[in-house]
């Protein structure tokens, strides 16, 4: 009997990524979108404003190049007083993902001079 064989979904036998997103599982195929266009882009220096589902960006992009250096932009706690002292203060992002639902609710700079790229209902991406 061929069902003896079957084997039921556990964490031994789900892939790790699918096990990342486990709380959200909406956002891998944007987080794979991202990445790649990133990627294709030759953008390594990525800001982050406003990600919830932050160490899980953080574990598709390590898997995809160790070029990517990512940082939290705008920070609102006491980590922000690092922002002026080397090596923080020497980050220039090529990009910032942004975790909005829509261009209208972004904090990022519109004025400063940028070309916005729509990934999803949910992160806006910024080319600097």
């Amino acid at each position: 009997n061929k069902d003896i064989y079957k084997i039921n979904k556990n964490i031994l036998n789900t892939d790790w990524n699918i096990q990342y997103f486990v709380s959200s599982p909406g956002i891998i195929n944007d987080y794979y979108q991202i990445i790649n266009f990133l990627d294709q882009a030759k953008c390594y220096n990525i800001g982050l404003l406003n990600i919830t589902e932050e160490y899980e960006l953080w574990v598709l992009i390590s898997k995809k190049s160790d070029k990517f250096r990512i940082e939290n932009m705008n920070v609102q706690n006491i980590s922000n007083q690092y922002s002026t002292i080397y090596p923080f203060n020497n980050f220039h992002p090529c990009a910032i993902v942004e975790g909005v639902n829509n261009i209208n609710n972004t904090v990022f700079n519109k004025n400063i001079t940028n070309k916005y790229i729509w990934i999803s209902n949910k992160f806006n991406l910024f080319l600097l």
